[in-house]
């Protein structure tokens, strides 16, 4: 096992195996050191009888067995990342100081993730994570891999602020009843494209919002109609009504909506088309079974 305090000097560390291609067992293969960088340096052999194999080597913490607050502390501080199941053991959980240390600059995750039943109010010691991603192997038999928070009734936020996409991980986030996320959150996590529950409300402070790509998030609330919408905006959050009553000439107020977290009905209109919803992509329910229904 590797741990964080290993000095890495290139961006990609390489393991070097010398095997003899004639398979006999006395013959030297001896070899000029060279550091390996991205797996393209070449490493020159004294033998030409012999031949390498390189393969990576993972630096970062590696998880066994649910956490608890001994085994966490074995662990070395400030991982850079994470390879394993990540799983809080619910009869001893870590303190929540704890994990900020040992996981708090990790920027990767590979594994499962599974936090259930915990007191924390917020997820944070994984505010540095970008990437969350499981592997499958074709040649074995088919097991599902989870990213799973589920009944944590104390969870308010994830927390998870540079979080940017999950590769392959099922998403199960349900029974968690003050948990908010930012759309930015919600966005990231639908990467996936596996999502069996995603359950919890946008949180906002404040009717408008800006992205951090300088787009406009309006909040229309639960029963809004097009007069409702204000102009100028790009995602929308809330349930938003087309109906007889909408008046074709604030239909400019769609154009630029990309993605819409809540609901679009659209009902008893005289429309003649819908191309004001050019731009949509996605409407985002965080209470239905499917998530992201491109338009």
């Amino acid at each position: 096992m590797f741990h964080e305090s290993s000095k890495v000097i290139a961006s990609t560390v390489c393991l070097l195996i010398f095997i003899h291609s004639s398979g006999q067992d006395d013959i030297d293969c001896g070899y000029t050191a060279k550091l390996v960088i991205n797996s393209v340096t070449i490493l020159p052999l004294l033998n030409s009888t012999c031949y390498v194999i390189s393969s990576p080597i993972r630096i970062g913490c590696e998880l066994d067995g649910p956490l608890t607050e001994a085994i966490t502390l074995k662990l070395e501080d400030n991982c850079s990342a994470i390879y394993g199941k990540f799983e809080i053991s619910e009869d001893d959980p870590p303190d929540y100081n704890t994990l900020v240390r040992k996981f708090g600059n990790a920027q990767e995750h590979s594994g499962e993730i599974s936090i259930t039943n915990s007191n924390f109010e917020d997820l944070a010691f994984f505010r540095s994570l970008n990437n969350i991603h499981v592997y499958y192997n074709i040649y074995d038999k088919f097991v599902e891999k989870f990213l799973r928070i589920e009944n944590n009734l104390q969870l308010k936020r994830l927390g998870w602020d540079n979080l940017e996409v999950v590769r392959l991980s099922t998403i199960v986030i349900s029974g968690n009843p003050y948990l908010c996320f930012p759309s930015k959150e919600i966005k990231s996590l639908i990467t996936s494209r596996y999502v069996q529950k995603l359950h919890g409300r946008i949180c906002y402070d404040e009717p408008t919002e800006i992205g951090e790509n300088g787009e406009l998030l309006c909040h229309i609330g639960n029963d809004s109609y097009l007069a409702d919408v204000p102009g100028g905006c790009d995602e929308l959050v809330g349930r938003l009504t087309l109906d007889h009553n909408a008046n074709p000439v604030e239909l400019w107020k769609l154009y630029n909506i990309t993605t819409i977290f809540g609901q679009l009905t659209i009902k008893n209109t005289s429309f003649i088309g819908l191309s004001a919803l050019w731009k949509l992509m996605c409407v985002v329910n965080l209470s239905g079974k499917h998530f992201c229904e491109p338009m």
